[in-house]
């Protein structure tokens, strides 16, 4: 390393460090990250890019074509840009930065873009990181536009129908995440009983789209049933029940509860105006504060939350 060090800083002088690679500098293998995998976006961990793409036990190095993450071009623009190799390895030690909103985990020696005492981008390693110190983010604006679609499937056959992802449909998406359940062959939403302007949407969206509903007086926490304070809209559809099975879990989850909750993978690709509505939804039933503000969301998975962030 100290040679390949000497050799860059000849080559290169100051710009070295754009120039040479630290193999060894890595993320813990539970580190969120989004990525476009033969085109369809979808947020994973290392872990289970590990699993996916490595197939023998010490193996360390994986080619692969058909990944792409989200980087920055000349521009300081956000963009897409493709992955060629995938590296994993052993280390003894593993450092955790706490930021504003979050930690993350990572080696000591990993790159860390913070600025300089003039207002630039620069390297650091992440043992040099010091407290009050800035990190950068990925906080930009959306204009290209994408086309979705989801896909209905039975447990025993695949339907050749498609569902197109419109506002009102991802603003039930995101109810479904925050307040839906899986019932026999329909799905159940489970509103306070006050709370009539969005079961009245709720209902309106699902006729629009062909689906018939009913509404239930149920009890809820510790009052048990003698006390109606909730109402349960179910929606009737064998078919929308297997697609929000399959689609609004984890992908190996045993059960499917609040607690395997996930952001569906389409949501990724859908345009800015369908994830707004979506997150609206999420707000509507599992949201607190000023939707025009600041905001809290509320969930019993952290993997939907981590989801959320992204």
């Amino acid at each position: 390393t100290a040679s390949a060090i000497s050799l860059v800083r000849e080559l290169f002088g100051d710009m070295w460090r754009y120039n040479f690679i630290e193999l060894n500098a890595s993320v813990s293998k539970d580190t969120p990250v989004l990525v476009k995998i033969n085109g369809e976006i979808e947020r994973t961990n290392f872990e289970k890019l590990d699993r996916m793409y490595f197939r023998e036990k010490d193996e360390l190095y994986k080619d692969v074509d058909n990944i792409d993450v989200l980087s920055t071009d000349n521009n300081l623009k956000i963009c897409w840009k493709k992955v060629s190799k995938i590296i994993r390895h052993k280390v003894d030690k593993i450092l955790r930065i706490h930021f504003e909103g979050g930690t993350i985990e990572l080696t000591g020696n990993h790159s860390i873009i913070t600025f300089d005492g003039e207002g630039n981008l620069v390297s650091k390693s992440a043992k040099d990181i010091k407290e009050g110190e800035f990190l950068i983010s990925f906080i930009t604006n959306t204009t290209r536009q994408y086309s979705a679609k989801a896909e209905y499937c039975s447990k025993n056959e695949k339907i050749d129908k498609f569902l197109l992802i419109n506002k009102d449909l991802s603003w039930l998406y995101g109810a479904y995440t925050a307040e839906g359940c899986l019932g026999n062959n329909d799905i159940i939403f489970v509103w306070n009983k006050d709370e009539e302007e969005y079961m009245k949407k709720l209902e309106y969206i699902a006729r629009r789209n062909g689906f018939n509903t009913s509404r239930k007086l149920a009890g809820s926490g510790f009052s048990g049933r003698d006390n109606l304070s909730s109402c349960q809209v179910i929606l009737f559809s064998t078919r929308l029940e297997s697609f929000m099975r399959m689609n609004f879990y984890g992908r190996h989850a045993a059960k499917h509860t609040a607690r395997t909750k996930r952001i569906p993978n389409f949501m990724y690709n859908t345009n800015y105006e369908n994830r707004l509505s979506y997150l609206k939804g999420e707000y509507d039933g599992d949201g607190t504060g000023d939707w025009n503000g600041y905001f809290r969301i509320c969930s019993r998975s952290k993997e939907l939350l981590i989801d959320l962030a992204w």
